[in-house]
């Protein structure tokens, strides 16, 4: 499990190591150096001709360091520095003073040719990066984009938000990110993962604090992890003791996401599923599922009908396809108002929610929600743009004030815990932004609840585990042709064996 540090996290972390630990910044600053050099030495020939872009604070004393290191083992390299002299950072000037005892000046940066060299190394800017970018970086940045040069970015890509992955101003796309020791939230959320590239995380001695209150653990799941999640079953189990699930979904018009809920929940590992659907989807269901008991209602709904089934259930499932009728609201309300009953809420439940947020404070147990952006726009007022931008604070906020497991569905996905642990997601790709993905996820929770697995793993377990399927498809399919039906498939390789796979 990867932990991840804010900014703010990531600065303390180096002010302890230093001060606790009597290890100096630039020792530090070496063993970044030496872990993208010995990267660099083994994966391009002495011939290669290196650019190093220096800024001039300690990122850019990272990238005068390799420049040095790299001249000293035998590169063709060079480098920029990007202001004066005079603005260098202490560290950053010991390592200028250096790279000119060797006999390496600068480069003029006008006079620099990018398309000249074989690969260019970013340390304009670091984490630290708190303003946009402007007239002339930005322009500079332009152009190495422009040259069509692979480029190592070294902690993050310069003109990233650490924090956010937003863009600021202008943007550095790296074809590798050297991220040390820890990931930072920019990496995976917003145009991170699209200016990242490939990202290494090499240790070079910086102390892990300990988060305390004010400071909420932020994680990522890795595939080892899983070994702790999908245990082996007991050989004297049966149906009825690896979970009863049920699943409150479609309507008199829509029925396939009743069919890909239901499924999920039952590959999941749950022994049972019932569906409580219109009887027009009876057919269709029955058909395409046939392992589901089916439970259907038309013009009207019996409470006692349902009531049963919910006591028959261990976990329930509600919103896939039901629309937005006075028969879905008055269906969900019923459900909800069981505060025993463990309950995922997806899909046209949370835009019924949206209309009567205070549904949410009523007394109520594990309730994991998952909406998607547009969803959770409706959910908490505020627009699409400032939620991707804000991603980590609405997630984590909208978690503690309703005490709910929110998973907030994105390119990454952030699930956020009342306990104010947070997960952001590094599995999955673009190949699942595809209709009825979101079925499949919200049937996998069902079906962890409904198992019994730790209550406070099973939603980020869930779209861990539903991204590596996405993975799994999209190296059997290709990203484009994928469907929701795709993901599904996988899913009993990833119970299987941990989900060994080939890269996406």
């Amino acid at each position: 499990m990867k932990r991840i540090y804010t900014v703010s996290q990531a600065k303390e972390a180096d002010v302890r190591t230093s001060q606790l630990h009597k290890i100096p910044g630039l020792v530090l600053m070496e063993r970044a150096a030496l872990a993208v050099s010995d990267y660099i030495e083994d994966k391009y020939a002495k011939r290669t001709r290196i650019l190093c872009l220096a800024g001039t604070g300690n990122n850019g004393g990272d990238a005068m360091a390799l420049c040095r290191i790299l001249f000293v083992r035998g590169f063709d390299v060079g480098y920029c520095l990007l202001g004066p002299e005079s603005r260098l950072s202490e560290s950053a000037k010991i390592q200028y003073q250096s790279l000119l005892s060797y006999g390496l000046s600068s480069l003029a940066v006008e006079e620099t040719d990018f398309k000249s060299f074989d690969l260019i190394v970013d340390g304009i800017f670091g984490i630290g990066l708190s303003r946009d970018i402007q007239h002339p970086l930005a322009e500079l940045i332009g152009e190495v984009n422009a040259s069509g040069r692979p480029v190592i970015a070294m902690d993050i890509p310069s003109g990233l938000n650490a924090d956010t992955g937003a863009v600021m101003g202008a943007c550095i796309r790296a074809s590798e990110t050297f991220s040390f020791q820890f990931l930072k939230p920019g990496i995976l959320l917003g145009q991170g993962r699209s200016v990242c590239g490939q990202v290494h995380l090499p240790e070079i001695g910086i102390d892990a604090i300990e988060t305390g209150a004010t400071l909420p653990v932020c994680l990522a799941l890795e595939r080892e992890d899983l070994d702790g999640f999908l245990t082996d079953r007991d050989a004297t189990g049966n149906k009825g003791s690896f979970g009863k699930v049920l699943v409150v979904a479609g309507s008199e018009e829509i029925c396939g996401a009743a069919v890909l809920s239901s499924q999920a929940a039952l590959l999941s590992g749950a022994g049972m599923v019932r569906v409580y659907t219109h009887e027009k989807n009876r057919m269709v269901i029955g058909t395409a599922f046939p392992e589901a008991l089916i439970t259907t209602y038309g013009n009207s709904w019996s409470r006692d009908e349902i009531k049963e089934a919910m006591d028959w259930a261990d976990s329930i499932l509600i919103g896939p396809g039901i629309g937005r009728s006075d028969q879905a609201r008055e269906i969900l309300d019923f459900v909800l108002s069981d505060p025993a009953l463990p309950a995922v809420i997806d899909a046209d439940a949370l835009n019924l929610l949206s209309e009567e947020p205070n549904c949410l404070l009523k007394p109520h147990g594990k309730w994991i929600l998952t909406p998607h952006m547009g969803e959770m726009a409706r959910l908490t007022g505020k627009g699409i743009s400032w939620l991707k931008e804000h991603a980590l604070e609405a997630a984590e906020t909208f978690a503690r004030d309703y005490q709910v497991d929110l998973i907030l569905k994105d390119a990454t996905t952030v699930t956020a815990l009342p306990c104010g642990r947070t997960y952001l997601n590094s599995s999955g790709n673009s190949g699942m932004a595809t209709a009825g993905s979101g079925d499949v996820l919200a049937g996998l929770c069902a079906g962890y609840l409904a198992q019994k697995k730790n209550p406070e793993e099973v939603a980020a377990y869930a779209v861990f585990i539903h991204g590596m399927a996405g993975d799994l498809a999209a190296a059997k399919k290709g990203k484009g042709a994928m469907i929701a039906g795709d993901i599904l498939e996988a899913l009993p390789q990833i119970t299987r064996d941990g989900g060994a796979m080939a890269p996406v």
